[in-house]
């Protein structure tokens, strides 16, 4: 059996997540497909829309045949961190030949060009990049124009180009047999907040989610992915203001001085805005800066909520990774050839953790346990129902 992998979040499951691991499969000509997706709380530094269950489900109905959480340490990082966990998941299985992700540009040999100027870092380029730092850019503009110049020009600032370098590098890096694939993006823009009918972005979605626009929400997701939105929102929905209320306390809080985003005096400077304003939103809208993005700062408050100290080096180690969903028909097929770093349930822990050899490494797998322990906690708390995790088995479409 080939798999072929597409990393997301689906955060909701629109018709451009449909065409995605439609082509995915198609021009990869594997068996089945596979979603290593974001849980409970996504890059951006929030909650998902919902959970992780409904989203899982919404992927089964629509294309995917496996789908599989990349854990709250990773799902809540940086381009960089968000991809290291995701290609380690693909990579630890040898069934998986093919990692599948959208693109704007839709050239891989180009996005691949640029990975590697990325990754040797010649002296021109850290020249230019630190002359770009100190200019007050961000670390990601300064690295996009260190790779202009070095490119000779080629301009790459859309998001999925930028996260798709990121996926070739860390499969460079882990020198993977995974065959990378790109699948030019249809539709509207990643960051495009306006109604674009059937291909609407799933940030313009969410938009129509909060101004309660059901029927414009409609037309832009498949049926029976509209239908679990529209179920979870109604019974389970996240409450955005806790959310908010839980991030200040926990920065107000916590002593966490090895916050990850938070050096600088960053974490501090965010302290003191919050402990004047006690207000989440004000606080980030008084500290961001031109070098300091909103993104940035709301991974502060989750790597205090989360108590998330560090990214720790991960080796030739295979990261834990939840499975939560499978299709009925191949599921015999697929589990048969999953390694054990995929949990399939409660019971797989042990046997994971007896074939891991040092002590050391052990207490990095705990580590990430932990921190999507707490993160699932939370989501439940946000949701007002049990931790779905541990009283809910494997979901089977």
């Amino acid at each position: 059996m080939k798999i072929v992998a597409v990393v997301t979040e689906l955060n909701p499951f629109h018709y451009g997540h449909k065409y995605l691991l439609q082509e995915a499969k198609k021009r990869s000509g594997c068996d089945a497909v596979l979603c290593i997706m974001s849980g409970q709380f996504v890059q951006r530094g929030s909650p998902a829309i919902v959970s992780m269950r409904a989203r899982a489900k919404m992927a089964l109905l629509n294309g995917a045949d496996l789908v599989t959480e990349l854990p709250a340490l990773y799902a809540t990082a940086c381009g960089e961190l968000f991809s290291e966990g995701a290609i380690n998941i693909a990579n630890s299985t040898k069934k998986i030949t093919h990692l599948a992700f959208g693109s704007e540009c839709g050239d891989l040999e180009q996005l691949q060009k640029i990975a590697e100027i990325q990754l040797c870092e010649s002296l021109n380029f850290k020249d230019i990049l630190q002359a770009e730092l100190k200019t007050g850019k961000s670390y990601a503009a300064a690295i996009a124009e260190a790779t202009r110049q070095e490119s000779n020009g080629v301009v790459v600032d859309s998001p999925n180009d930028i996260l798709g370098i990121e996926y070739l590098k860390q499969l460079k890096k882990l020198n993977s047999k995974i065959e990378p694939l790109t699948i030019k993006r249809i539709g509207a823009d990643y960051h495009d907040e306006s109604f674009q009918e059937k291909f609407s972005s799933a940030s313009a979605i969410r938009n129509l989610i909060t101004e309660k626009k059901w029927t414009m929400v409609k037309e832009c997701m498949p049926k029976s992915a509209y239908e679990i939105l529209r179920k979870e929102t109604k019974n389970s929905p996240v409450r955005q203001e806790v959310f908010e209320a839980f991030c200040l306390g926990a920065l107000l809080n916590n002593n966490n001085d090895n916050c990850p985003d938070g050096g600088g005096g960053l974490r501090e400077k965010l302290f003191c805005n919050a402990e004047k304003l006690l207000d989440y939103k004000k606080a980030i809208e008084a500290t961001k800066t031109k070098s300091c993005t909103e993104a940035r700062l709301r991974r502060i408050f989750v790597q205090q909520l989360f108590n998330i100290k560090d990214y720790p080096n991960l080796n030739n180690l295979n990261i834990p990774t939840r499975v939560l969903g499978i299709r009925k028909e191949k599921k015999q097929a697929l589990l048969s050839v999953l390694p054990n770093n995929f949990i399939v349930k409660n019971s797989d822990w042990a046997k994971f953790y007896q074939s891991v050899e040092f002590i050391s490494n052990k207490q990095i797998l705990q580590y990430i346990k932990s921190i999507n322990n707490i993160a699932n906690i939370t989501y439940s708390i946000l949701q007002q129902k049990q931790n779905e995790i541990e009283t809910e088995c494997l979901l089977e479409v």
